[in-house]
């Protein structure tokens, strides 16, 4: 299971975000009926700013989309490997 982990201050900052991106993906992909960025905030202890920018970046990519005020995986995504893959 996947565990948050606050203030990776060994990681630099590319790598933090990297790391960042991968568990707020992986979380999304747990949480299939969606989550908000209210829980986002309270699940990763990170400012608004810094999570939104990071969901604005998957939503570009198509791996998530945005319904009303909660987050959810793309539907194209639930048939294809949902595991995150910055290349994609």
């Amino acid at each position: 299971m996947l565990i948050p982990m606050k203030n990776d201050f060994n990681l630099e900052e590319p790598e933090r975000e990297l790391a960042l991106r991968e568990r707020i993906f992986n979380l999304i992909v747990l949480f299939k009926s969606g989550i908000t960025m209210r829980e986002l905030e309270m699940i990763f202890d990170e400012p608004r700013m810094r999570l939104g920018y990071i969901i604005n970046r998957l939503i570009e990519e198509g791996k998530i989309q945005k319904s009303a005020d909660t987050y959810l995986l793309k539907s194209k995504l639930l048939t294809d490997e949902t595991l995150f893959n910055p290349q994609k």
